[in-house]
């Protein structure tokens, strides 16, 4: 390896973050803290390499891997990692430890993947907008208060039979960004408790972003209302009811095209 090696590849790019790590890591010692994280690493590098992907870097207590295969790799690996960290909160409750709940940001596209530094200090990394709007993913997977967010880019490059079920959450502008991105919310019944509810009411969510995006308020209120009502706690959908009620007051800003920005989500 030589420094500036690159090559130009499609890949998908995963992120995973621990929520809540700086209230977690408060209650421990800094002996403490090391022996926690190392313990999660080797629990969640092991569940990336089984799906023919690799870690990129560790940052802080979030790890950024590569898929360079294909995207069904990621995806499977990030549901493999709830499942282990569901057997590994087992222990932990059983120890009087907080449990640990991630979020994961998932995004497919063409990246540079090659050496920076310098001449005594190198590393190998991707460069692309896809590894940072994977990263910004992962912010949007708090956010929504779900665990694993893709792009629609993603789902467009994945052939069927899929071991997993998906949702579109939401179309909007990335800051940065004059292309709209469609979220995509994957979930998989081993381990998410409201399963069956987000595949009830798949069609009627993305049936009330539609007329969102339309402008059609009122129907599109009605609509989320009804989705509310079987998955109460759904944070895209109080967003969309939110904002309906928003426009319903003030009316519609000028050349609404249905396309907001992210920044604009409300808490």
């Amino acid at each position: 390896m030589e420094l500036g090696d690159q090559k130009r590849a499609d890949i998908s790019i995963l992120f995973v973050d621990i929520r809540s790590f700086t209230t977690l890591s408060e209650t421990m010692s800094p002996q403490d803290n090391f022996d926690f994280i190392n313990s999660y690493f080797s629990k969640i590098s092991p569940v990336i390499r089984r799906n023919a992907g690799f870690v990129d870097k560790f940052i802080g207590d979030a790890i950024m891997s590569l898929f360079p295969n294909k995207p069904e790799d990621a995806i499977n690996a990030a549901i493999e990692i709830l499942i282990v960290l569901k057997e590994f909160n087992k222990i932990r409750t059983g120890r009087n430890q907080i449990p640990i709940h991630v979020g994961m940001g998932l995004n497919t596209g063409t990246v540079m993947l090659g050496t920076i530094g310098e001449q005594e200090r190198m590393e190998t990394t991707v460069i692309s907008d896809s590894v940072n709007l994977a990263a910004r993913l992962e912010t949007m997977a708090k956010l929504y208060d779900i665990q694993i967010i893709t792009t629609l880019a993603t789902i467009e490059r994945l052939h069927p039979p899929l071991n997993f079920s998906y949702r579109v959450l939401h179309k909007g502008r990335v800051k940065g960004r004059n292309e709209a991105v469609t979220l995509i919310e994957i979930f998989n019944e081993d381990i998410d408790p409201d399963y069956l509810n987000k595949l009830k009411i798949k069609t009627d969510y993305e049936k009330a972003m539609l007329l969102y995006q339309q402008g059609d308020m009122a129907r599109s209120l009605r609509l989320f209302i009804s989705v509310s009502e079987i998955l109460p706690n759904d944070k895209a959908t109080k967003n969309y009811i939110h904002q309906c009620r928003k426009y319903l007051k003030d009316g519609l800003p000028l050349n609404w095209d249905g396309i907001e920005s992210f920044d604009l989500i409300s808490d």
